[in-house]
C-alpha cells in the first residue's frame, strides 16, 4: 500500500467523521424544534440549491486553478461555522433555519463530491484503491455516529456544533500533509465551451439521468426512511444503530472494490446495485417496526457501496483529462443536488396524501425505472 493511499485513507476517515456529526441527526433536531414533516421537507430541500451551485462552481475552480486541496479546506471551514450556528439555535426561526440548513447540507454534499474527485486524481494507485479509501470513510462515519448519539443523549444537540468545529480543525491541519490532485497540463485552456461539451455529450447525460434516479432513492433513504423511523417511534439509540449498521456493511465491498472492478464490468455491478435499491424500498414499505427497518437497511452492503464505486468510475471514464473534477462535481450537482431539491418536498407531500408505506413503494418503482435505463445504457455503450 502506497503512502498516498494511506494519507487519503486517513483524510477520508476524518472527512466523513466531520460530515457525519452535523448530518446524521439533522432531521431529528428539526423535529425536536417543532417543525412538521412538510416543513422539514422544505428546509431539507433548501440544501439542494446550494449543492447544485456549489458543486458545479467549485469543481470548475478546482480544474481552473489546478488544486482540490485549497477549495476542500475552504468548504470544511464553512461547514464547521454553519454547523455551529445551526445546532446552537434553540427555537423555531424558519428563515434562519432554511438558510443554515441549506448552506450546511449543500456544502456537505459538495465536500463529498470534492473529496471523491480529489482521490481519483492523486495518482493511479489511489484511483485503483478508491474502494479501500472510501471504506475508511465509512469507519470514520461509524466512529462519529457513536460520538453524535452519545453527545445528544448526555449533553444535548447544541454540543454537536462544538464537536464539528473540533474535528474540522483536525481535518484541516491534517489535509496539509496530503498531496493535491494532479491536474492535466491542458487545464489552463478550460472555458465555458469545454463544459458545454459535457452537457451535450449523450453518454454523460445518460449517466447523469441514471445517477439522478438512484440518488432520489438514496436521498429518500436518509430522509423519507427517517420519517418512517420517527413515525414508528424509534429511539435515538436505534436510529444511531441504523447508521452504524449501514456504514459497517459497506466495508466488505469497499475494501474489495479494486478486485471487483478488475473482475466485473462496471455496468454490471451498477445493475446489481440498482436492483437491490428497489428491493430495499419494498422491504422498507413492508416493515412494521424499527428493527425490521434496520434489517432492510442491511442491503446497504450491496446498494450504496456498489453505487459509489461504479458511479465515480463511469463519470471518470467519460470525462476529458482537463475536466476530471468538473465532470465529477457537475454530475453530482445535476444528479445528487437535483434529487435533494425534489425528493424531500415530493416525499413529504406523498406521505400526507398516500401515507408513508405507499410513498416507499413508489420509490421502489423509481428504482426499477433506473434498473431498466442502466440495462439500456450497458447495451448501448458497454457492449459495443
Amino acid at each position: 500500500m502506497t503512502r498516498n493511499i494511506k494519507l487519503m485513507a486517513v483524510l477520508y476517515f476524518l472527512g466523513y467523521a466531520t460530515m457525519c456529526i452535523p448530518m446524521t441527526f439533522q432531521q431529528n433536531y428539526l423535529e425536536v424544534l417543532g417543525y412538521s414533516v412538510f416543513e422539514r421537507g422544505i428546509l431539507l430541500s433548501s440544501m439542494a440549491i446550494v449543492a447544485i451551485v456549489a458543486q458545479y462552481f467549485i469543481g470548475y475552480l478546482c480544474d481552473f486553478y489546478k488544486t482540490n486541496k485549497r477549495f476542500y479546506q475552504l468548504v470544511v471551514v464553512l461547514i464547521a461555522i454553519s454547523s455551529f450556528l445551526l445546532y446552537t439555535s434553540t427555537s423555531i426561526n424558519f428563515i434562519y433555519h432554511i438558510f443554515l440548513v441549506g448552506i450546511l447540507g449543500g456544502l456537505l454534499r459538495t465536500l463529498m463530491a470534492l473529496q471523491d474527485a480529489w482521490v481519483l486524481e492523486v495518482d493511479p494507485d489511489c484511483k485503483r484503491q478508491f474502494g479501500f479509501v472510501r471504506g475508511m470513510g465509512s469507519l470514520g462515519w461509524i466512529f462519529a455516529t457513536y460520538l453524535t448519539s452519545y453527545t445528544i443523549v448526555n449533553l444535548g444537540y447544541s454540543y454537536l456544533g462544538y464537536f464539528t468545529l473540533i474535528i474540522a480543525i483536525i481535518l484541516i491541519i491534517y489535509s496539509f500533509r496530503v498531496p493535491d490532485a494532479q491536474k492535466s497540463d491542458d487545464v489552463e485552456t478550460i472555458n465555458s465551451g469545454d463544459i458545454k461539451l459535457l452537457l451535450v455529450n449523450k453518454q454523460f447525460v445518460f449517466v447523469v439521468l441514471i445517477l439522478f434516479l438512484i440518488n432520489v432513492m438514496d436521498s429518500a433513504n436518509n430522509y423519507t426512511v427517517m420519517d418512517k423511523m420517527i413515525i414508528l417511534n424509534a429511539p435515538t439509540s436505534i436510529i444511531a444503530s441504523r447508521y452504524t449498521f449501514q456504514a459497517l456493511v459497506e466495508l466488505p465491498i469497499f475494501f474489495l472494490g479494486a478486485k471487483l472492478l478488475k473482475r466485473f464490468e462496471v455496468e454490471k455491478l451498477l445493475i446489481v446495485s440498482v436492483f437491490f435499491y428497489a428491493i430495499r424500498f419494498i422491504l422498507y414499505g413492508m416493515a412494521q417496526s424499527p428493527i425490521q427497518m434496520i434489517f432492510a437497511t442491511l442491503l446497504q452492503f450491496v446498494c450504496f457501496s456498489l453505487f459509489m464505486l461504479t458511479s465515480k468510475i463511469l463519470v471518470d471514464k467519460i470525462a476529458p483529462n482537463n475536466l476530471k473534477s468538473t465532470a465529477q462535481t457537475l454530475a453530482s450537482s445535476l444528479s445528487n443536488g437535483t434529487s435533494l431539491l425534489f425528493t424531500p418536498i415530493i416525499s413529504g407531500f406523498l406521505i400526507s396524501v398516500i401515507g408513508i408505506d405507499n410513498t416507499l413503494y413508489t420509490l421502489a418503482l423509481v428504482g426499477f425505472v433506473a434498473l431498466a435505463l442502466t440495462v439500456v445504457y450497458r447495451n448501448k455503450y458497454s457492449l459495443k
